[in-house]
């Protein structure tokens, strides 16, 4: 099979979906109600409030739900060939993970803008709302601590993508004036400027690679009680712009340095797919991989690529801070399918880098002929790195400029993915103080404090056993089981209001039965090889969507039963 024809399939597919399916869906299933009811226009503050343009708003969502959890899951599921991950990706991206992005939004966007716990709490009551809080707020940790984990493992790793991450820092300023201004001179004057600092600073990377240094551990009677690797620095200079960002107007930085992400992304995709038409390599890796040292295909895939097709986090960005700035329901289908669409692109890009960037099949089978779990998660984001910069060489870039290139850009989309994602858990930690009367951590500050706190401790505590398999595998079953029972609670809500239920069911049971699937895989195999603080965890997060699954079966029940009471003639 040629890389060439995947990807004349893949754009098909995508541009037929978003052309297509997306409106069918909002004009067939998602009936809007009028656009003066929208949270951003009632409630706009210019501060988490506010109504950027449509393709602005689809800029900054795409760069938040585009991370590098898209690209380390294709790394590591092309493992079991590249039939199972490009139809999970490909199939998965256009009937789930548009289709769910788009559900999450158009029912927060319906109540009001109600966060997602709440529209399910009026749905389905507190049995099912709780444990869909808490799993979200889990997810939350759980996507922005691995996210920050892998980008200071990748500066630190790639020196020479450090000043381009740190002109991306200072980029934003004239990004934001740029987006502000309306006269064609400033923009220009703004955008020559923004991208002259990105290219100056990939050009200081290759002149002078800014690196931390190595690692410091502290024994006591010859045990290691507190390591500090080398990427520690930036892990925390990741954080702390993070936290301005979630502490700040949205306008301010989240909003300029998404779009700019956004276009990065685009950049990125164009290079990489313009390398793969030039060179129209064949496919190394092979249709199917079963070699003996690899698990099977179910339900382990569809944990592994945790971003590729439908993401849980994606729901609780899109009901967050993108919710707060759509200014228009014409606007919802475009933002969120956009989103998903380059996702899934991206994380096929990949997919079909890693297949086609070997020389030969035993080389491609010397590296993926098993997946041990103590193997560091960023060992299969390097090779998504340097095997994509590869087909960027083919262009006529020197091939360390092409690496540079390439993990400089996933660097920045790590960053505003980190952004949204923690102000998305600082609106959770917010709406947890309402309902409990928690003064001490109301208001925007002390959110803020609080989930950029609680990443740091999570961050700490995965710096001292590693990023290992098991812990992605983790991350993967919290994500699905999150996704399939939000799923499952938004065909709920289309009932109630009499819509085509099945566009989100379906889709929905096949997430719970892999999520659950996997679920007592894990569980299995963490007991049999003592991990038990793993088996503990994923204990509670299957128990807590077990509880919303059958919270949300008995008002699919009771909304039933309604529904046949008032059909039903009076026979008194």
């Amino acid at each position: 099979m040629n890389a060439m024809i995947l990807l004349a399939i893949v754009l098909c597919v995508f541009v037929m979906g978003y052309r297509f399916y997306a409106r069918f869906l909002m004009l067939g299933v998602f009936l809007p109600p009028g656009d003066a009811a929208l949270p951003a226009i009632q409630h706009s503050d210019h501060h988490d409030y506010g109504t950027p343009g449509r393709w602005q708003l689809a800029g900054f969502h795409t760069a938040a739900s585009a991370g590098l959890l898209s690209v380390t899951g294709a790394g590591i599921g092309v493992a079991w060939g590249w039939v199972p991950a490009f139809l999970w990706i490909v199939v998965g991206t256009l009937v789930a993970g548009g289709t769910y992005v788009l559900a999450s939004l158009w029912s927060s966007l319906r109540e009001n803008g109600n966060s997602l716990a709440g529209v399910i709490f009026g749905s389905a009551g507190a049995w099912a709302a709780l444990p869909v809080f808490l799993l979200g707020l889990s997810v939350l940790v759980l996507v922005c601590t691995l996210t920050l984990v892998l980008l200071g493992q990748l500066l630190q790793t790639h020196p020479e993508a450090t000043w381009f991450f740190l002109a991306l820092l200072v980029a934003t300023e004239t990004a934001r004036r740029t987006i502000a201004s309306t006269a064609v001179v400033d923009r220009c004057t703004w955008g020559l400027t923004t991208g002259s600092l990105l290219l100056a600073g990939l050009y200081l990377g290759q002149a002078i690679p800014l690196n931390v240094g190595g690692e410091l551990a502290l024994h006591v009677n010859g045990n290691g009680v507190l390591r500090i690797p080398g990427e520690t620095v930036w892990i925390a200079v990741a954080l702390a712009a993070a936290f301005r960002a979630a502490n700040a107007p949205q306008t301010a930085v989240s909003t300029p340095r998404g779009v700019l992400v956004g276009i990065l992304i685009v950049v990125l995709m164009i290079l990489i797919a313009s390398g793969l038409a030039l060179s129209a390599p064949a496919l190394v890796a092979p249709d199917f991989n079963t070699a003996e040292g690899l698990p099977g295909v179910f339900p382990l895939l569809f944990l592994v690529i945790t971003a590729g097709s439908i993401s849980g986090v994606s729901a609780l960005i899109v009901t967050g801070p993108t919710m707060r700035q759509t200014g228009r329901h014409a606007d919802a289908p475009v933002v969120t399918f956009t989103g998903a669409m380059v996702n899934g692109a991206l994380a096929f890009l990949v997919l079909a880098a890693l297949c086609a960037g070997f020389a030969e099949p035993v080389e491609w089978a010397s590296v993926y002929g098993s997946l041990p779990v103590d193997a560091d998660v960023f060992t299969w984001l390097d090779l998504a790195i340097t095997k994509s910069a590869r087909f960027v060489a083919a262009l006529g870039f020197a091939m360390p400029l092409a690496v540079a290139t390439v993990a400089a850009i996933l660097a920045s989309m790590a960053l505003a993915m980190l952004e949204t994602t923690l102000r998305a858990l600082s609106f959770g930690i917010e709406e947890f103080a309402e309902d409990f009367a928690l003064e001490r951590i109301k208001g925007r500050k002390q959110r803020a404090r609080v989930a950029a706190g609680s990443v740091a401790v999570a961050t700490f505590f995965v710096l001292q056993t590693g990023l290992g398999l098991n812990l992605w595998l983790f991350l993967g079953l919290t994500n699905q089981l999150f996704a399939g029972v939000v799923m499952l609670l938004l065909g709920l809500i289309l009932f109630k209001y009499a819509r085509g239920t099945a566009f989100v069911l379906v889709p929905a049971l096949f997430v719970i039965v892999c999520g659950f699937w996997g679920w007592f895989w894990l569980l299995s195999e963490w007991w049999n090889t003592e991990s038990r603080l793993l088996f503990a965890l994923a204990l509670v997060a299957g128990v807590l969507a077990a509880v919303s699954v059958f919270a949300c079966t008995f008002a699919f029940v009771r909304e039933k039963q309604k529904g046949a009471t008032a059909a039903s003639p009076d026979t008194r």
